[in-house]
């Protein structure tokens, strides 16, 4: 992704807020994957706040219009391109398939890297092997609503809303706990995950 991408957004703008709903729902697609394919390169961070405000009313509206996605394919794709445009991109690239998701976190106690597993295979915390795959595995905690954060809150919210059992299913385990394998400590799966993403990413990870 080139940073002069960003240089469409107005384009964008206009036919998502001017255009038909056919217009507008390919302006968020390409609005949405144009934040999260940029990624966080240093000149796509720049070009992107370049049009800062834009991005910011692209995400009210793919939030207002996620709905009308809510019993066809492209409902994952339109809930990741909507995260992407409020900036958080490392939710975009966790939901990929809530189905089977494996999130990466490394435990604050004692840093080993654990791999997190939620979804058909299992809900539980591993040592990824080379040879042998998962294990040491500890199930997971679930988070209850009254201890999820607000980001977590939100979509488990319009998961149920939207009826997608599997996302609604799969949230409370990515937002709840973990216990790591080697030294047993217990900590919260988002926010490792997210220091995570920001580490190897760089300092300008934003939404997390």
């Amino acid at each position: 992704m080139e940073p002069q991408s960003f240089a469409g957004v107005p384009l964008l703008w206009v036919m998502a807020t001017g255009g038909c709903a056919v217009d507008r729902d390919a302006a968020l697609s390409v609005a949405g994957r144009l934040v999260w394919e940029g990624g966080l390169d240093e000149e796509n961070v720049r070009a992107r706040e370049a049009h800062a405000d834009l991005i910011t009313e692209l995400a009210v509206l793919a939030d207002r219009h996620l709905g009308d996605h809510a019993r066809d394919a492209r409902y994952m794709s339109a809930l990741r391109e909507m995260l992407a445009l409020e900036g958080h991109l490392a939710w975009v690239w966790a939901l990929d398939d809530p189905t089977d998701a494996f999130l990466g976190a490394d435990c604050p106690r004692c840093g080993v890297e654990v791999t997190i597993a939620v979804g058909e295979h299992g809900d539980y915390s591993a040592i990824r092997h080379w040879h042998r795959g998962d294990i040491d595995r500890r199930p997971l905690r679930p988070a209850e609503r009254a201890g999820m954060s607000a980001l977590g809150l939100r979509l488990t919210d319009i998961a149920i809303r939207d009826g997608r059992t599997a996302l609604s299913r799969s949230l409370p385990y990515m937002f709840g706990q973990a216990e790591c394998p080697c030294c047993g400590e217990a900590f919260a799966i988002a926010l490792a995950f997210e220091i995570r993403v920001r580490a190897r990413s760089g300092p300008q990870l934003p939404g997390t």
